[in-house]
C-alpha cells in the first residue's frame, strides 16, 4: 500500500498552459520513478468580473467590463517510500520554479 501521498494544488489564468505544466511534471516524475501513481481533480472555475466607468464625470450608463477565470487542478501523487518522496518533491520543486502561477504543495502520510 502506498505510505505517502503529494498534492499539489494549482492554479492559473489559462486552461492550456495548466494542462501543459500538468502534463510536464507527470511525465518527468513518471520517467524517473515508473512506479508512482497519481491522479488529477479538477476544480471549479472561480470568475471575477469587474464593471468601470468610462468616464467618470458624464454618462453614468457607459460602461466596461473585464473578466478573468482561474482555472484550479488538483494532482496527487501516491508514494510508497520516503526516499523516493524526497526525490520526487525537488523534481516537482525544479519544474515548477519554471513557471509562475499559483502552487501550493502539501504532503500528507497515509494512516
Amino acid at each position: 500500500m502506498y505510505g505517502y501521498k503529494i498534492i499539489l494544488k494549482l492554479g492559473y489564468y489559462n486552461s492550456f498552459f495548466l494542462d501543459r505544466v500538468i502534463g510536464s511534471i507527470v511525465f518527468k516524475i513518471k520517467d524517473v520513478f515508473p512506479e508512482v501513481c497519481y491522479s488529477v481533480v479538477s476544480l471549479p472555475v472561480k470568475k471575477t468580473t469587474i464593471t468601470v466607468l468610462k468616464s467618470p464625470h458624464v454618462f453614468k450608463k457607459a460602461r466596461e467590463q473585464f473578466s478573468r477565470k482561474v482555472y484550479k487542478k488538483i494532482l496527487v501523487f501516491y508514494v510508497v517510500d520516503y526516499f523516493i518522496l524526497k526525490d520526487l518533491k525537488h523534481i516537482i520543486y525544479n519544474i515548477i520554479s519554471l513557471f509562475n502561477g499559483d502552487f501550493i504543495i502539501k504532503i500528507e502520510k497515509n494512516k
